[in-house]
């Protein structure tokens, strides 16, 4: 009765076991046994990608002449071999970056900008602590107490302590210091400098050395001394201590007057200088290479005239 009892229990035991496996089999698949044949499949794929690689290498490889015998069906066959000349295709073409705009080409920005754009008056304290920008033009009158900056300037300019400052200037110009890159009218200041271009009158202490001054038209009056370098002067100038001009053409007048070339009369109380002169000089000392004038003054020299020193006068043409 044990025996049998014993047999039951064992029977109902390895019953229960059995779907306890069957169950956790269907429900916990085993990842390694799921795993093999994804493995295998990936290295068949791999396998088959460098057969077919080694069979395309080798066709690349194949002779013209031994096309015809491999694939009778179709003589025009051609292996595709890379073209070392062909250049590697580039994306979409890119607009370059502009060049950076030249000096000339901002200028003519700033004229197209201030033709429009301009004020009947202008009060500034320094740059850019004023009431309108630089690139407004002033048609009227402005007050500079001590830098102010704009493109254009025409009517009246009065600057208190400092510098008044404009590419063009048409008009009166008075104060401490006055600059512009054109000016025409009458300007009556203390420091002059900066003036590529003048036409007019002009009335100052002290002219600033200026390497980008290019000409003068009209009367001149430098109290004290004129450095400005200028390249050419028409017209009639004074200047206190010392007049410096490479080309002068008209009058100059000055304790010592120093040119590349004359042409007219030039007048220093105590020297006069000149590369080339064509006209007058006269001075305590009067010094000039090639000569086609007079030279009247106290001592005379003229290395290249027919007569390179004299005392008096001396003449040559």
């Amino acid at each position: 009765m044990n025996l049998s009892r014993s047999v039951r229990l064992l029977s109902l035991f390895s019953a229960i076991a059995i779907f306890l496996v069957f169950t956790a089999s269907a429900l916990f698949p085993d990842d390694t046994m799921q795993a093999t044949p994804s493995n295998n499949s990936d290295n068949e794929r791999n396998a088959t990608e460098d057969k077919n690689k080694k069979e395309e290498e080798k066709l690349i490889s194949i002779p013209e002449a031994d096309v015809e015998k491999i694939f009778p069906e179709n003589k025009n066959w051609v292996p595709a071999l890379p073209d070392p000349d062909k250049k590697t295709p580039t994306p979409a073409d890119k607009t370059p970056p502009p060049d950076k705009p030249t000096k000339e080409e901002m200028d003519k920005v700033d004229e197209l900008y201030f033709i429009r754009h301009w004020t009947p008056f202008q009060v500034g304290l320094f740059h850019p602590v004023q009431i309108f920008s630089r690139k407004y033009a002033v048609k009227g009158w402005r007050f500079s107490f001590l830098y102010t900056l704009n493109q254009e300037m025409d009517g009246f300019d009065l600057s208190a302590l400092g510098l008044s400052s404009s590419r063009f200037v048409n008009g009166f110009q008075t104060g401490i210091a006055g600059e512009a890159k054109e000016f025409n009218g009458v300007q009556l200041v203390t420091f002059s400098s900066a003036i590529k271009k003048f036409n007019g009158v002009q009335f100052s202490v002290f002219e600033l050395p200026d390497k980008n001054a290019d000409s003068f038209c009209g009367f001149r009056m430098n109290c004290i001394s004129d450095l400005s370098e200028i390249n050419e002067i028409n017209g009639f100038n004074i200047a206190g201590i010392m007049g410096f001009c490479k080309n002068m053409n008209g009058v100059q007048m000055s304790y010592a007057a120093i040119n590349e070339k004359a042409n007219g009369v030039q007048m220093g109380i105590a020297y006069n200088e000149a590369k080339e002169t064509n006209g007058v000089q006269f001075g305590i000392v009067n010094y000039c290479k090639n000569m086609s004038g007079v030279q009247i003054g106290l001592l005379n020299f003229a290395p290249n005239n027919w007569l390179i020193f004299s005392i008096g006068i001396n003449f040559g043409f």
